[in-house]
């Protein structure tokens, strides 16, 4: 019996082995003085509604009615959250963590980290266009 092979296991496993590291379109020379370009595809950028879904409701056999009515939240805001329609508050992510034992900074890291991708993607060029601050000696 075969077991299928992952195709984004196998590319990130080649680009380790190769020495590239995962930075989209950047050459690097390692030791072996051969020079790669490592071009990446980019990932999804991952709501944390769906991590709540994948990570904590499936596994766990929770349904979101019965985690709505437990940290004691509208069925509509948990609906909307694993929809990807709406964010992660700092009261939910309290009431998240105290039901599943982790940080509320855990729901809110995810949150964040969501949030800062979507405005790099959004706005990459234009934030590009920010210099660097840098003291001018006098």
């Amino acid at each position: 019996m075969s077991r299928a092979i992952d195709p984004s296991f196998v590319r990130r496993t080649n680009l380790i082995q190769s020495g590239c590291l995962p930075d989209e379109g950047r050459i690097y020379r390692p030791q072996r003085k051969k020079i790669y370009l490592c071009i990446m595809a980019k990932l999804k950028n991952i709501h944390p509604g769906e991590v709540l879904m994948e990570e904590f409701l499936l596994p766990l056999e929770i349904t979101a009615y019965r985690l709505s009515k437990e940290i004691s939240i509208p069925q509509t805001r948990l609906s909307e959250i694993l929809k990807g329609r709406r964010r992660i508050t700092a009261d939910t992510a309290l009431r998240l963590s105290l039901y599943f034992g982790n940080s509320p900074k855990f729901w809110l890291g995810l949150q964040d980290d969501f949030d800062i991708e979507e405005e790099q993607s959004h706005k990459g060029k234009q934030l590009q266009s920010i210099k660097k601050y840098s003291r001018k000696a006098a």
